[in-house]
């Protein structure tokens, strides 16, 4: 065991590196990821409170109710009775957190309207999709607010989205405004604002408004018809108190002793005052969880009927005070249901938008969502922690030091779990109890790695007998492998195994496992051998490409002589495996690509990036509908000399503007016999009258084109379209034309 003195400068070190690295993304990002769940486990579930409940769609209830699986198809007249019912019961804000896109008037959108004008509460949400515009010189993205029909939207009494900042594939926080989109306010401030109008009426929330000496009470709209009106009205609410928060402090205090005009109910005077502070508060809040999925109280849709007549639940008959909210949780399959990755997950199920929707609501009700503290605060406990744990050290005999940080450790953990459970304030636990404790320790052998430097100067002398200089010099350097891609040109190449699901199922594991490392044994010698490179491997598809800083004829001709080999290669490995054959399509492309490492965990890979690999695969999969197996793009075959190619198709893939001219590779012309040339002549011959629009003489040609072979793949293919074409032709210049559905 080492003395304790010889702990006191690595500890203190150690206090200033957890002060960095608290500062640098790396650190931040650990107490988000790490520190956070921590914290939610350590406190474990709270009591949600009893203002909110959520509506589950459900399985249960589309049996129960013999509706369908999938939620757009569901009478909505049955919308409209929960509604009615929920409003009977004293529901004072209704919201719907389902997405209704799709008129549906034979199933009931009428009387759903109906019904939500008469309950003056329904609140419906939007959704918020990003769009990109991939025309201009720069990729420009941008947010567009989908409503529901018209019909609904009008009969509703708000509208609103709920967008969820995704950082590294967790929820934790969410929107309470999204200045992104014409309408800010999201589904928990719209529901907090239509419980009080429902427990005020908009009429006296106004004259209180008035009374209290709001500055812009008289630019509110007189009155509230449509959600438009609302918007309208939460909009310059909005505005006007998160420009002063100090007169938001002012009206609360006249609120605190207010005896005017309005008549305010005892649930009032909790409301309003946390929708104050929510209208000057942040933009968004770090969601204060009560718990893993299920823990706000929840219930059946179906729950409020009983073989279509109301149930007698004694629980549901009052709901008076309460905010509803309606939607499909994460442990259904109804469609529109949705699970969120949270804190939570990892132990159990992903919790529900409805869920999260309800508990962002309670957070602003009850004005206790969690509170990260400040960086300068958080900076100040790491370094008082790092010389407390120093000061510690040295201090005890050697004996103790390992115990007794672990119990420094351990308490700094209880303190920081008791006020994140108490006053809802995070603070880091991450750096000081899982970097700096055993930085700590580990550190009082620090000596012990100076007294091995020169053993490791010994081993560098040594390992320069066996690698090249430069590998031993990174590796003295301690550089790690490079992040930034190379973009380079290249011919993409992209392969696939025809019926490998099939092959896999039918045969043993092992087996195929055999079969395939054989295969790709052949790919990747034909591929070597031409001078590529075989990039990845994917299940039964490999990815190459032929790269250059510029393109050069020599890299079309080296890509379509490998695609040649593989088809040769492959023949024979099917003729010598009869019951493993492995029948292989092939598409290529060329253009720009990226090459670079990725990967996660400790692990990287070389990998190829870019839109030209991209289309490499799907011109891969088109050989499926056209019946070859091997296709390219015009560049690729546009400057090969004496090879014998054939134009198939003009090709769009799916989500591109770019239409692409595809050409069969049959061969080298020295390769191919006279058949082969006689084949592609006439199927020329009778493509070029299929792109003019004469089908009948096309059709023709390519029945003709069949007698030279019967089993011609691009000539069957348009050959039955000619035939559909005779009786409803395409729109001009689409005669040849493919479109890609995936």
């Amino acid at each position: 065991m080492l003395s304790s003195r010889e702990f006191i400068i690595p500890a203190l070190l150690t206090s200033i590196v957890g002060g960095v690295l608290l500062l640098t993304n790396y650190g931040r990002d650990l107490e988000n990821e790490i520190g956070l769940s921590w914290l939610f486990n350590a406190r474990g579930a709270v009591a949600p409170p009893d203002s909110v409940l959520v509506v589950s769609i459900d399985e249960v209830s589309a049996h129960m109710l013999n509706q369908p699986s999938r939620l757009r198809d569901w009478d909505r007249t049955l919308h409209g009775e929960l509604v009615q019912i929920l409003t009977e019961r004293g529901a004072e804000a209704i919201i719907f957190d389902v997405f209704f896109y799709e008129s549906r008037p034979v199933l009931g959108d009428e009387g759903f309207a109906q019904d939500m004008r008469e309950s003056g509460r329904v609140v419906l949400a939007q959704q918020i999709e990003q769009v990109r515009n991939e025309q201009a010189e720069t990729v420009m993205t941008g947010d567009l607010l989908r409503s529901p029909t018209r019909e609904l939207r009008d009969a509703a009494f708000g509208l609103a989205p709920f967008p969820l900042p995704k950082v590294r594939n967790r929820f934790d926080q969410y929107w309470a405004f999204y200045d992104s989109v014409t309408y800010p306010a999201t589904l928990p401030i719209v529901a907090l604002q239509v419980q009080l109008l429902s427990q005020l009426g908009y009429g006296e929330y106004l004259r209180l408004l008035r009374d209290l000496q709001l500055n812009v009470a008289d630019e509110l709209p007189d009155q509230l018809g449509d959600p438009a009106d609302l918007r309208d009205m939460m909009t310059v609410l909005r505005a006007e108190l998160k420009s002063d928060p100090a007169a938001v402090n002012d009206i609360k205090d006249r609120f605190a002793s207010y005896e005017g005009h309005v008549s305010l109910p005892d649930s009032a005077r909790q409301v309003f005052p946390a929708l104050l502070d929510a209208y000057a508060g942040a933009d968004r809040y770090f969601l204060n969880f009560y718990g893993p999925a299920g823990t706000i109280p929840t219930v059946s849709y179906s729950s409020f009927w009983d073989n279509g007549e109301q149930a007698p639940d004694a629980m549901l008959q009052d709901l008076r005070g309460k905010v509803i909210i309606i939607g499909g949780t994460a442990q259904t399959s109804i469609s529109q249901a949705d699970g969120f990755y949270t804190v939570y997950s990892a132990g159990g199920d992903d919790v529900a938008g409805v869920e999260i929707a309800a508990t962002a609501y309670a957070n602003l009700l009850n004005e206790r969502w969690i509170v990260p503290a400040s960086v300068f605060a958080n900076l100040l406990v790491v370094l008082l922690f790092g010389v407390v744990i120093a000061y510690q050290a040295d201090r005890l005999s050697g004996v103790w030091v390992i115990p007794a940080t672990v119990a420094t450790g351990a308490a700094y953990f209880g303190i920081a779990t008791l006020l994140f459970a108490s006053a809802a304030i995070w603070v880091s636990v991450v750096i000081p109890v899982a970097i700096q404790v055993p930085l700590v320790l580990i550190s009082g052998y620090l000596l012990r790695f100076l007294r091995a430097r020169k053993d490791r100067d010994r081993f560098s002398k040594t390992l320069r007998l066996y690698v090249p200089e430069r590998v031993a010099r990174e590796y003295d350097l301690g550089h790690e492998p490079q992040d930034v891609p190379e973009v380079v040109y290249g011919i993409c190449m992209s392969t696939d195994v025809q019926g490998y699901t099939t092959l896999a199922e039918r045969i043993p594991e092992a087996e195929v496992a055999d079969l395939t490392r054989q295969y790709f044994t052949l790919l990747g010698d034909c591929v070597a051998r031409n001078h590529g490179e075989m990039l990845e491997v994917r299940g039964d598809g490999m990815n190459a490409v032929w790269a250059a800083v510029q393109p050069a004829p020599i890299l079309n001709m080296r890509a379509c002589m490998a695609a040649c080999e593989i088809q040769h290669a492959v023949r024979q490995f099917n003729e010598a495996h009869r019951g493993g054959q492995m029948p292989t399509r092939i598409g290529l492309h060329a253009g720009r690509v990226a090459l670079g490492n990725v990967g996660g965990g400790g692990r990287l890979s070389y990998s190829i990036f870019g839109d030209s690999i991209n289309t490499a695969a799907r011109i891969q999969e088109l050989n499926k509908d056209i019946r070859t197996y091997v296709l390219a793009s015009e560049p690729v075959v546009r400057d090969l000399d004496d090879w014998l190619v054939r134009r198939v198709c003009d090709f769009q893939p799916k989500g591109k503007h770019e239409i692409i001219r595809i050409y069969e590779i049959v061969g080298p012309s020295t390769d191919t016999d006279d058949k082969q040339h006689q084949l592609c002549k006439k199927f020329t011959e009778a493509f070029e009258h299929l792109e003019q629009g004469d089908y009948p003489r096309a059709a023709e040609l390519l029945a003709t084109t069949l007698t030279i072979d019967v089993n011609d793949g691009p000539a069957l293919f348009h050959l039955s379209r000619c035939q559909q074409f005779q009786i409803s032709p395409p729109p001009p210049g689409e005669a040849v034309l493919v479109r890609s559905e995936t």
